[in-house]
């Protein structure tokens, strides 16, 4: 095991000091107002109450750290779950083989608690799935004695997003009609049914004014602006396919590959990933992308957009991640003092899911068989 645990004997007396069994957090509108209490609790408690969304979130988010809670579920329109923040003590809780105990050991990534013991591999991730639960870990990951990652198993909140608890809901108005004449439901303009761009602008809590870029595939794009003004651009699945367990973990895994190398240069940061209403990944827009500026650059700055482009590739070769899906419209364009930078975005996410439902994504640039 490449770092020892520390702490007395195996169990859950031990993890209490450093992590708490809590419940986790959720925040939901109410009345126009947005309620932060402890998820499934029934008729909720409030710990706070906030006029704006992103200020539950904020305080939800203050709260979940200074408490221990393990995560904050934050629900958006028509009651589907919009995100889930964690506590980054609760990320990630690993099966690791210590050589000092000569057992395998169920302990979290941050900080230095034992919560269980075995000399068995297979009884040890049984444990440890049974801590995951009670103290809602995002990810339990096992590990082989020689530190290599082997299996990961999602928090039920990341592999099968719940949907609102009826006992904390808003009580239905008992005024409004239910004899089912309350207008057409079919996708006529009569609906009012909200459209994918308003479920993700009441969703995502600090974005706003989400407005269509491509709804025509599998991944769905979106464009808004941030607390501060500035453009983000949202990948999201559609919502054909959010019920496709294969699709939704191609986009998934493609988002974790993004995240890994997203500090580096000139790769496109990665500004927020959520769940709900379906996974989606939100990233600065910059300057736009390159087809939008191409024939305003000089050679100069061409050659300067290669470069970046190469140095992001480089970084990917290190972390033996896969390289696809570069095209212009991937490309973003950063102003740095007079001169526009590159980053480079999506890493393989239009191509992993496109893939994943049974399609091949052909664009320009899209390699051809020879005497075709």
């Amino acid at each position: 095991m490449g770092r020892g645990t520390a702490g007395g004997g195996p169990g859950e007396q031990d993890a209490g000091a450093a992590l708490e069994r809590t419940r986790p957090l959720e925040l939901r509108e109410d009345d126009e107002e947005w309620v932060l209490c402890a998820y499934r609790e029934g008729p909720a408690t409030p710990i706070s109450t906030h006029e704006a969304r992103i200020g539950g979130v904020r305080a939800g988010r203050e709260t979940m750290d200074d408490d221990g809670h393990p995560c904050l579920l934050q629900w958006g329109a028509t009651d589907r779950l919009g995100n889930v923040y964690w506590n980054p003590l609760y990320e990630r809780l690993e099966v690791r083989y210590d050589d000092l105990l000569e057992a395998w050991a169920v302990v979290p990534a941050e900080g230095h608690v034992l919560f269980e013991t075995a000399p068995a591999k297979q009884r040890a991730c049984s444990l440890g799935r049974s801590v995951q639960h009670a103290y809602h870990f995002k990810h339990l990951e096992v590990y082989s004695p020689d530190d290599e990652r082997q299996q990961v198993v999602d928090h039920r909140f990341v592999e099968d997003p719940p949907a609102a608890p009826a006992s904390a809901g808003v009580a239905d108005d008992p005024e409004q009609s239910t004899d089912g004449d309350a207008g057409p439901t079919d996708g006529s303009p009569d609906d009012d049914s909200p459209t994918p761009a308003q479920v993700l602008d009441a969703a995502i809590a600090d974005l706003s004014a989400v407005t269509d870029v491509d709804t025509s595939g599998p991944v769905h794009r979106y464009r808004a602006t941030d607390a501060d003004d500035e453009p983000v651009e949202i990948a999201t699945l559609s919502p054909a396919f959010t019920s496709d367990r294969s699709v939704m973990t191609a986009f998934m895994s493609a988002v974790t590959d993004w995240e890994t190398i997203a500090d580096a240069a000139h790769v496109t940061a990665v500004r927020d990933v959520g769940i709900g209403p379906a996974p989606w990944v939100a990233y600065p827009a910059g300057e736009g992308t390159l087809v939008d500026h191409v024939a305003d650059l000089s050679m100069r700055q061409r050659l300067r957009v290669v470069c970046d482009l190469a140095s992001a590739l480089d970084i990917a070769t290190r972390y033996d991640l896969p390289r696809r899906g570069i095209r212009p419209e991937t490309v973003c364009l950063v102003a740095r003092g007079d001169e526009m930078r590159a980053t480079l975005s999506d890493w393989g996410l239009q191509w992993a899911v496109t893939d994943a439902v049974g399609e091949q994504l052909v664009t320009p640039y899209t390699a051809r068989a020879a005497g075709r």
